[in-house]
This record gives structure tokens, sequence and C-alpha cells, in this order.
């Protein structure tokens, strides 16, 4: 199974850190700027992306990632971020099966 830090002890799942630094700046009402990581999937990328909350919702209502200036996300992290999402949906849907058959079993006196 795929360890969720990296071997230089950082997060992998950068989405999941700046969603957490999001969430921090709205619980703190800021209104100015916050910083967010880039999330371009190199290891060695530590850039520093600036970015007001409004911007951050855009982006993320679009899908997109949050990158620093001239950074991608190369084809191979892309795929691995889907992979990683459909994975989760996928056993978020399993869970939501077994419960509605066992809440079927329980209405039907099995």
């Amino acid at each position: 199974m795929e360890s969720p830090i990296d071997r230089v002890g950082l997060p992998r799942d950068l989405r999941s850190l700046n969603d957490s630094l999001r969430d921090n700046a709205a619980l703190r009402e800021r209104v100015r700027p916050s910083m967010f990581v880039c999330e371009c999937g190199n290891p060695e990328c530590y850039e520093p992306v600036l970015l007001d909350l409004n911007e951050y919702e855009v982006l993320r209502a679009r899908g997109d990632y949050i990158l620093a200036p001239g950074h991608d996300v190369s084809h191979a992290e892309h795929v691995r971020r889907v992979a990683r999402k459909l994975r989760e949906d996928a056993q978020a849907l399993v869970a939501q099966a077994e419960y509605q058959q066992r809440r079927l079993r329980r209405l039907l006196g099995r």
C-alpha cells in the first residue's frame, strides 16, 4: 500500500494539504491571500502559491490544480490522482451498497 508520506516527510497528497489550509483560512475568516503549496507533484518542488479564498474556490470548482507560475502537473501524477479519487469513490459506493443491503434485510425481517 502506498504511504501517505514521501521520503522527505511531506504529505504526498498536496491537494488534501491545501484543502486543510483553505479550511483553516476560512475558519479564521482570513480576507488577505493565503499561502498554499504547489501541486505539481515534483518531490523537489517547494514553491508557495499565494491565493485568496475566492481564487482557490474557482480553481477547485474547475477541478484545476494549485500550481506555481510555470509549473505543470505531469501526466503520470494526474493519472495517479484520478485513480486515487476513483478508488475512494468505489470504496464509498461499496460501503453504501452494503448499508442498503443490511437495511433491506432488516426491513424484510431476515
